[in-house]
């Protein structure tokens, strides 16, 4: 009978880890495993968690998806693609930052260490909520079709850009202002 729960418990915690993004991961309504705030106005919620870890002068940043926090109050394919963009955002942001960080060491020849990683990462990370609130207010939270299919493009361009920093991000975004409605 110990075993039997063991067994259980611990596909259980399985399940629920969080979901590690790459540019080929998408959510399924099964991944929200959160409940809706009674006093949230929103139908649905990504939390996205970003790791960085500093070893031997090299820096790896990861996002998360965060199953138990996220939810969605409804079966809308649309509002599915709306908080997978706001994955995807997470996602490229944890990109940018690896990427940010390589062109200060490599290429501006700033000496990055156990001292000083944690600032600029943080520098750079704070853009995270920037983009997710930008997202947000031009798409009306995924209420304007249109804007949010303009968001896929550009979501989807930077998604295979290995090498993308964040002005090249923030230059694609300004490209499409006049697009959107």
């Amino acid at each position: 009978m110990n075993k039997l729960l063991y067994i259980i418990l611990f596909s259980l915690m399985i399940n629920d880890e969080p979901i590690l993004w790459d540019k080929n991961c998408k959510l399924k309504f099964s991944d929200f495993k959160g409940k809706r705030p009674l006093n949230s106005e929103y139908e649905g919620l990504t939390s996205v968690k970003i790791t960085q870890r500093f070893k031997k002068s090299a820096l790896s940043v990861d996002c998360y998806f965060v199953q138990e926090e996220s939810y969605l109050d409804s079966q809308s394919e649309q509002l599915l693609q709306h908080e997978q963009l706001h994955f995807d955002i997470g996602g490229i942001i944890a990109r940018i930052i690896e990427n940010e960080i390589k062109y200060l060491r490599f290429e501006k020849q700033i000496k990055i260490n156990d001292n000083n990683w944690l600032y600029y990462v943080k520098k750079i990370e704070s853009n995270l909520l920037d983009y997710n609130f930008l997202f947000d207010s031009i798409t009306n939270h995924g209420i304007n079709k249109h804007n949010q299919l303009i968001w896929f493009e550009i979501i989807n361009q930077a998604k295979d850009d290995d090498y993308i920093m964040l002005e090249e991000f923030n230059e694609s975004i300004n490209l499409y202002k006049d697009k959107f409605k």
